[in-house]
């Protein structure tokens, strides 16, 4: 049990026990928070809870089971102006009083995977897993009323070969499947005026990524790692609404490649660089604001990161670490606000570098670390592509 300021009270426990001699264990857990809120119209409460378990029905096999779930319920304050916070910073913004910012939010989750070892040793593997969500939301903004009932299904597979055909080489590969697909009921929300539908849809988002890594044992002290992953997102829409866009649809794909370099010169000594390309889609409503409307013009967000550190073990007791990295960025979403809220994203590119300093100290007296760290980061250079 803990309370704090603002009315705060949360509840929690838990349950863990082994079971069949050792070979598999279970966890549970649930928890409640409630808060009467910071500020004005900001209170709420959320409601938690979970299952693990893990069974390993023979000495290669490990089945995993999940499953958790959230139930959120809460008003939001919005945002202030300057003049509104220095004549009361607990007060809520009178969009949020006018339009009754809040959000309903529940969430499931269940699902399991299985790994089973190929060789004795177990540096051979293969692996699945499969999930499936569901969730609500009723989420009120400036005018509309979001209404979803979402599902979601997540699948894949990977396999890793150890030292292929008597080399120094690992190889892992595998597959990942991804699909969201949801009812869209888009409502007025206007103080004193029916709650009537604006739109009303369907969408339904597949991903599609395929992967393979090499690890190469180079020599005692250098090992080197090269992968490369592709990813297809789609996005489809529906809208049964009269006037609106009746379907469309689009697809973004890229491939990823990656490489690391990993040298230990000496025990407790070791330097890294590293080069790798990330990709990151639009979401939905960066798009396409309703299920009906025109598509944004809003493309996916990629970039090239390029990384070099070290991990140091100091007098045995100390472990330090430090980094730098550039990105350069292309499409980088940037939000255009209306009314405090971000109704459209513009794309840019810029340049981001960022220097890291980390250190964890082991006390010869405890198990556990203190530990600091620092890190700076400075946007080279940027511009916004209108």
């Amino acid at each position: 049990t803990q309370l704090g300021p603002n009315g705060t009270e949360k509840y929690s426990g838990y349950l863990g026990d082994p079971f069949a001699e050792g070979r598999g264990s279970l966890f549970l857990n649930g928890s409640y928070t409630g808060s009467d809120g910071y500020r004005a119209h900001s209170d709420g409460r959320v409601m938690r809870a979970g299952l693990n378990a893990d069974y390993r029905p023979a000495p290669r096999t490990r089945l995993v089971l999940e499953a958790n779930g959230s139930d959120l319920d809460t008003r939001l304050p919005g945002g202030l102006t300057q003049a509104e916070f220095d004549a009361n910073p607990d007060a809520a913004s009178p969009q949020a009083t006018t339009f009754g910012f809040g959000r309903i939010d529940r969430r499931y989750r269940v699902g399991a995977r299985v790994d089973q070892g190929l060789d004795a040793a177990g540096a051979s593997l293969a692996s699945g897993y499969f999930f499936y969500g569901g969730r609500t939301l009723d989420f009120p903004t400036v005018r509309r009323r979001v209404d979803l009932n979402l599902h979601r299904v997540q699948t894949g597979a990977r396999v890793r070969a150890a030292r292929v055909a008597h080399t120094p080489i690992d190889v892992t590969a595998g597959v990942d499947y991804d699909i969201v697909f949801s009812q869209d009921r888009r409502r007025n929300n206007v103080p004193g005026q029916p709650d009537t539908l604006v739109d009303n849809g369907y969408f339904a988002a597949p991903n599609l990524g395929l992967y393979a890594q090499a690890e190469w044992r180079a020599s005692r002290t250098v090992d080197v790692t090269a992968g490369l992953r592709w990813d297809d997102v789609t996005y489809r829409w529906e809208s049964y609404f009269p006037g609106k866009v009746p379907a469309k649809d689009t697809t973004f794909s890229q491939v990823s490649p990656k490489g690391t370099v990993n040298w230990r010169p000496a025990p407790g000594r070791s330097f890294y660089a590293s080069v790798a390309r990330g990709f990151e889609v639009p979401a939905f409503g960066e798009l396409s604001p309703l299920p009906g409307d025109a598509f944004s013009q809003v493309g996916p967000k990629s970039l090239w990161n390029y990384e070099v550190g070290t991990h140091l073990l100091l007098g045995g007791r100390v472990l330090a670490g430090a980094a730098v990295f550039y990105a350069d960025v292309d499409g980088e979403f940037v939000p255009a606000f209306v009314l405090k809220a971000a109704i459209l994203e513009k794309q840019g590119k810029g340049d981001l570098s960022r220097r890291e300093l980390e250190k964890a100290e082991r006390s010869a007296r405890s198990a556990s670390p203190a530990g600091s760290a620092w890190a700076r980061d400075l946007i080279a250079a940027y511009r916004a592509v209108e």
